[in-house]
């Protein structure tokens, strides 16, 4: 009987235990990723592009003959090393996201926006106008800019770098490459709000001089609305900019987050 429906499905039980571990692999790495994690995207949805990923991806892989476990116990940890694969690789690509949102809310806590918080329906937590903002921006060209195919080439490429059940959970392989990755995150957020940074590191240093020199003028009382004109304005010109360095730095993102798996495999 086995044998009869394995010539009508084309798959072994070891060929099917492979594509679980290759499916939760892709869901952890949905739950992670930019737009395809959003949390306003019903579960439902979430579990259909994560099959349907597995489907356009499982049958491009080399046929793989691994010794499997027979124990229910040696089976899930083989699930969850793969979960812990596609968390990391989730997050590494989604940093630039991260990034985006970090350089925003700086400019959030020195424009005054800071007090005022939104909603964000992607992430399903508290954020401010800036931070908002640039991330809905940075989605919108990622979109643009075909990054939906990039990502799917990632995933696939990221069973060629670590193959099912191979993945070796290291921490001192992996540590360094990702507290670099992180460090020139950080960098790279701190360069996008950089203008805005500058603009209103003037606005002050002139407003304390006029303050100086005309003692009875009470000129912080001008200062909150000549701020966020000044980070609306700023922002705006700047914004081509952003979008730019966005671009750049996501192939960056792409290649580090690769060299992570890389050094997983």
């Amino acid at each position: 009987m086995t044998n009869v429906l394995e010539s009508i499905t084309g798959l072994a039980s070891g060929q099917v235990q492979l594509g679980v571990l290759a499916l939760v692999r892709i869901a952890s790495m949905i739950s992670l990723l930019p737009v395809m994690g959003s949390q306003s995207l019903p579960r439902q949805v979430k579990a259909g592009m994560a099959f349907a990923l597995l489907l356009c991806v499982f049958p491009t892989l080399p046929k793989m003959t691994v010794a499997l476990p027979d124990s229910l116990w040696g089976f899930a940890s083989l699930v969850l090393r793969e979960a812990c694969v596609g968390l990391i690789a989730g997050w590494a690509f989604g940093l630039i996201f991260q990034i985006m949102e970090y350089a925003g809310a700086v400019i959030d806590m020195q424009a005054g926006y800071s007090m005022v918080e939104l909603f964000d329906p992607t992430t399903g937590e508290s954020t401010h106008l800036f931070g908002q903002f640039l991330g809905i921006s940075a989605t919108v060209s990622f979109l643009a800019g075909g990054g939906l195919t990039h990502l799917v080439a990632a995933l696939a490429d990221s069973f060629r770098q670590i193959p099912l059940t191979k993945a070796h959970m290291d921490a001192t392989r992996i540590l360094p490459d990702v507290s670099v990755l992180v460090a020139r995150s950080l960098m790279l957020g701190f360069q996008l709000c950089g203008p805005v940074m500058m603009s209103l590191l003037m606005l002050t240093l002139v407003m304390s001089v006029i303050s100086r020199i005309m003692p009875s003028m009470n000129a912080w009382l001008v200062v909150m609305p000549l701020q966020i004109l000044t980070a609306c304005s700023v922002t705006a010109l700047s914004l081509p900019f952003m979008l730019g360095v966005f671009k750049g730095w996501e192939a960056d993102i792409f290649r580090a987050a690769g060299a992570i798996l890389t050094r997983m495999g």
